[in-house]
């Protein structure tokens, strides 16, 4: 039976903002162990090696770290830094294993974190299955870190960077060997390579001055591709001329990504398709359009090998009789990283004149790359000719920014 009945007045949690109400709900966080690996006893002796103005403001940081059991570090918003954590959608267990992680980590780096919401699953981490269930249905984590977790991270993290203790996105250019990468730049991104070429072969002299080409990032997989016209001063022995030739326009799209896994059954596959423009001078101009169109697959055989390969189709003039041809040609390429700034790689590549009598030309090369930091890049090459030709070879060196 009800006794006595009386209304109370209580205090309640409200909204510091907007001053309504707040509403208890229980919802699934993700929370880091302030003991897991010491980590109590590291804050504890940073709050107290900080100058604290007043004093006792130490007091509150120390006692709140001595008695908190676990630290919440994610937040339901639609923007910010997200959690990279993979789901089973069939058994909702996420996917924490090293592998995983590693090949979502290998694959922001390439794209930028822009690709967290823009790519699927599949496209992150591409034959990944749960451990759990093995199921291959996914689904992404939609929570983000704290602000507080991040900014405080940050100026480690660019520290971390700059200092090149930790890795972000590779600078891959398509210089100085003549295969092409089956990588594409992140979206927003603009890479500039650029060099300088000498060769000579019996008798006649070419120097080339610029290559310069220029990457855009457009899209996750695809990127345009401007070649601005080189100047070319070529001399014989008994004349020379110079000028600027052709520059060119172009795309390269990314078909499929290796997801950070290694060996010979994780290719990269890329198309690039160009054309050279007749905007050079009279006397190097090719006078008309020459459509190329090349495929690029490539192999991360472990950290420090990659093999590369292509092989392309052109369809070109011969302005000295104004006759055009068809033309076929392949390269393979091994890169070996040296050092985390110094690479080399060894190369062969050859073309060949389809249908009608043409010249065949098959040449092998090497070089260095040097990084002077994550986005600008230095390279040298030397390439000699396999045609029973006198005096059969090339110099060159240049480099390669990114922004």
């Amino acid at each position: 039976a009800l006794i006595a009945e009386k209304p109370i007045t209580h205090s309640y949690p409200h909204c510091w903002r907007c001053k309504e109400p707040v509403i208890f709900r229980a919802t699934p966080q993700w929370f880091i162990s302030i003991d897991h690996e010491g980590l109590r006893e590291k804050l504890l002796s940073a709050a107290r090696g900080v100058t604290w103005i007043p004093s006792a403001g130490v007091n509150r940081i120390v006692g709140m770290l001595q008695n908190r059991p676990d630290w919440c570090l994610s937040r339901q918003r639609y923007w910010g830094t997200p959690i990279p954590v993979l789901h089973c959608e069939s058994c909702e267990q996420p996917l924490l294993d090293q592998n995983t992680m590693e090949a979502v980590e290998h694959a922001l780096a390439a794209r930028g974190i822009d690709a967290w919401f823009t790519a699927t699953p599949a496209q992150l981490v591409p034959n990944v299955r749960c451990p759990t269930c093995h199921g291959d249905r996914l689904r992404k984590e939609t929570d983000i870190l704290g602000v507080f977790r991040y900014a405080n991270a940050y100026p480690k993290a660019i520290e971390l960077v700059e200092s090149g203790s930790i890795n972000v996105a590779p600078l891959v250019t398509d210089r100085p060997d003549a295969t092409e990468s089956a990588v594409t730049i992140a979206p927003g991104v603009f890479q500039l390579e650029s060099g300088y070429t000498f060769g000579e072969v019996e008798g006649t002299s070419a120097h080339n001055f610029g290559e310069i080409l220029l990457r855009v990032g457009v899209a996750e997989r695809l990127e345009l591709r401007f070649g601005v016209n080189s100047y070319q001063w070529l001399r014989t022995q008994t004349a020379s001329k110079q000028g600027l030739q052709d520059s060119t326009i172009g795309m390269k799209l990314r078909l499929l990504d290796n997801g950070g896994k290694t060996g010979l059954g994780s290719p990269q596959v890329a198309v690039l398709v160009s054309t050279s423009l007749p905007t050079g001078s009279s006397l190097l101009s090719q006078d008309k359009l020459q459509p190329e169109m090349r495929l690029a697959v490539g192999w991360d055989l472990s950290e420090r090998l990659a093999l590369g390969t292509n092989v392309f189709y052109a369809y070109t003039n011969d302005v000295l009789v104004d006759e055009r041809f068809h033309q076929a040609g392949a390269t393979v390429a091994l890169g070996i990283g040296l050092t985390d700034r110094w690479g080399a790689y060894a190369e062969y590549f050859g073309t060949y004149t389809v249908v009608r009598e043409g010249p065949r030309e098959d040449y092998v090369n090497g070089g260095v790359t040097f990084l002077v930091e994550n986005d600008f890049q230095l390279d040298a090459r030397i390439g000699y000719g396999l045609n029973g030709l006198d005096d059969d070879f090339f110099v060159g060196f240049g480099s390669g920014v990114r922004w």
